[in-house]
């Protein structure tokens, strides 16, 4: 389980080599949207609200033609990953006293997990659509447009970029790992944590290494030399831009005022 979870979690951060409308917006469009959506997630805490957010957000990932395995096997992940949370906190309430379950209080839980999930749902699939629509390049050209240094971007970009890569390195030496008799999926909860520093020792090693080796690339290439950076292609903002805008504000606005 825990192998399928890093292989989940890493396709929301793919690019997604399609030429589909969503492809072609301004990255500054689709920056702002995410941002857009993940305030948006924030205020609303009416599950329905969040659910019509939901779908509003599937149908751009499917205009957006993101591979239909990725988007299951994300959101697979992310109820997995919610689920196991909430229920450690429910047990730390337990356990430390302050709580009784009662019927009510199931009721006020249940509610309150569903629309912590469905934040969480409806975050996840804007940042799906920017980063699997959007090249590195674009997100920092749309971002520098903001005021933003490109040498603090270039270090985000960079993050998002190698999250992937990093992912399918700890995939690598987790199944190094069991072929040389470590088992993780066996073993009790203490053994398994015990037997992580296996796979994150190394992970971080191989890390601090591949960092190494992109900073001395970047300062053989003359990187941060100059305060001002040109691009090849020039941002430009069409009318399907602010149509789109325009249609998400909307959207957003109204489920925000109506909950």
């Amino acid at each position: 389980m825990l192998r399928q979870m890093i292989f989940d979690l890493r396709s929301i951060f793919n690019f997604t080599d399609k030429y589909t409308e969503l492809h072609k917006l301004d990255p500054r469009i689709k920056i702002i949207y995410t941002l857009f959506t993940i305030v948006t997630a924030a205020l609303l805490s009416n599950i329905v609200t969040l659910i019509l957010l939901i779908l509003v957000n599937l149908a751009l990932v499917t205009i957006g033609k993101i591979p239909l395995n990725r988007i299951l096997s994300t959101i697979r992940s992310l109820l997995i990953f919610s689920i196991m949370i909430l229920s450690l906190n429910l047990a730390l309430r337990l356990v430390l006293g302050g709580f009784t379950l009662t019927t009510e209080s199931l009721v006020n839980i249940s509610y309150y997990v569903g629309v912590t999930v469905a934040r969480l749902m409806l975050v996840t699939l804007s940042i799906m659509v920017l980063m699997n629509t959007t090249t590195p390049r674009e997100i920092v050209q749309g971002l520098s447009f903001f005021g933003l240094s490109y040498h603090y971007l270039y270090g985000i970009i960079l993050l998002f970029r190698f999250i992937p890569i990093i992912f399918d390195e700890v995939l690598n030496i987790y199944d190094a790992q069991r072929s040389r008799g470590i088992e993780l999926e066996k073993a009790s909860l203490k053994e398994k944590i015990k037997r992580l520093k296996s796979i994150v020792l190394p992970a971080f090693v191989c890390s601090l290494l591949r960092a190494k080796d992109l900073y001395e690339a970047l300062e053989l290439r003359g990187f941060g030399y100059s305060r001002k950076r040109t691009y090849y292609t020039q941002l430009k903002i069409t009318r399907v831009d602010l149509l789109f805008v325009s249609l998400i504000s909307i959207i957003y606005t109204s489920c925000i005022l109506l909950q």
